[in-house]
């Protein structure tokens, strides 16, 4: 299918983060007496600070102020954007596939703007994907609301199904399908994705054939 349009998560989408995220998280949660199992690792993944803490923190140590919080997560953070992470195997390639195409691009992340902005000039995407939004900076609803996606969407002036997703998260995912767009959830071993059954297609590769014939590229 010839898609107008192509929005991808970030964090364990394009990037390898997730593998640093839990113990980056274990030890911000313990600065706040919480213990990060992996019951609650599952419960955090996809989501913003902001819900973060409103679900996950205050409820557990309701003396902790938003903004401290909030400045532990960006100090704590800014490691692994700007030197730990790596993108996905196949993942550049896919994207100057779509570039060539002439298909518009965007990232639509939870990661505050400027983790977003680290990352795309680090790997230099910014002319390739030159939009971003991100729930935090925004202040919009975090996922599995689907209100970056459609934000997104409508800079573009298309239709739902003319884009495609992908995502890599049970909270993403399902933000992504709320959209009414393709989703697909790219799966790497290294780390768990919970359930993403709800994808319309699942790949372990950016590099997947199959891939680039449905992209049409």
């Amino acid at each position: 299918m010839n898609y107008k349009a192509v929005i991808f998560d970030m964090d364990g989408t394009l990037i390898d983060s997730e593998i640093h995220w839990d113990d980056i998280e274990a030890n911000v949660l313990k600065k706040f007496g919480i213990e990060l199992t992996p019951e609650l690792s599952q419960k955090t993944m996809g989501l913003n600070i902001t819900d973060t803490y409103n679900r996950i923190i205050r409820p557990r140590n309701p003396l902790l102020s938003f903004e401290y919080v909030l400045e532990c997560y960006t100090q704590a953070s800014k490691y692994i954007y700007e030197t730990a992470c790596q993108l996905l195997p196949g993942a550049r390639e896919c994207i100057e596939a779509l570039h060539q195409h002439g298909i518009p691009m965007s990232i639509g992340s939870s990661s505050p703007d400027e983790c977003i902005n680290l990352v795309r000039k680090r790997f230099h995407l910014e002319e390739m994907i030159p939009v971003c939004a991100s729930t935090q900076s925004l202040g919009l609803p975090g996922k599995p609301d689907p209100a970056v996606f459609q934000y997104l969407i409508k800079t573009y002036d298309v239709s739902p199904d003319e884009v495609v997703i992908f995502e890599d998260s049970t909270h993403g995912l399902a933000a992504a399908k709320a959209s009414g767009s393709y989703t697909i959830a790219i799966l790497d071993p290294r780390w768990d994705h919970g359930d993403t059954s709800i994808a319309d297609m699942k790949i372990t590769t950016w590099l997947d054939q199959q891939l680039y014939r449905h992209l049409g590229l």
